[in-house]
């Protein structure tokens, strides 16, 4: 078994799982003598693909849709388009691909065996717009709604 094996299959089961809570989510029946509460607006902003903690934090933000207006997922540091494709290839196979996609500034040519997962992916794209920009973009638009979850360096 190859060192990239049980990282893809970490991955793998984590995105499993998010699809199949997801699913339960859509199942859930409103009480209808509460108003439902707003959902908070949140923007995730990680480095994907380095250590497991991003892809952790990818799934736990899926989720929690029920909970959570996800506004986008940014990556940031090092190779930015492979991290894209790793979180566009997860919101792909969870049926979550609504959500979309930032790029940061590649910073460098850092190799990491999680990019494999994302390697060859095309089905989907990320956003023209930048992930700095779209995060003050959203700042601005929202003021004091949004909390930024940033788990990247």
């Amino acid at each position: 078994m190859t060192r990239i094996a049980p990282i893809v299959l970490i991955i793998y089961v984590a995105t499993i799982s998010v699809a199949a809570q997801s699913e339960e989510n859509k199942k859930q029946v409103v009480n209808k003598d509460f108003p439902t509460l707003e959902k908070q607006k949140i923007i995730l902003d990680c480095d994907l693909g380095g250590d497991i903690d991003d892809a952790f934090a990818v799934a736990m933000m899926l989720s929690a849709q029920d909970q959570f207006d996800i506004l986008g997922i940014c990556l940031d540091y090092g190779d930015t388009e492979a991290r894209g494709r790793i979180a566009l290839r997860m919101l792909y196979e969870t049926g979550m691909d609504h959500i979309p996609v930032y790029l940061g500034r590649k910073t460098n040519h850092g190799v990491s065996a999680q990019f494999e997962y994302g390697r060859g992916f095309d089905v989907l794209m990320p956003q023209e717009q930048g992930a700095a920009e779209f995060i003050v973009a959203s700042l601005n638009a929202y003021p004091g709604e949004i909390i930024l979850f940033t788990v990247g360096p």
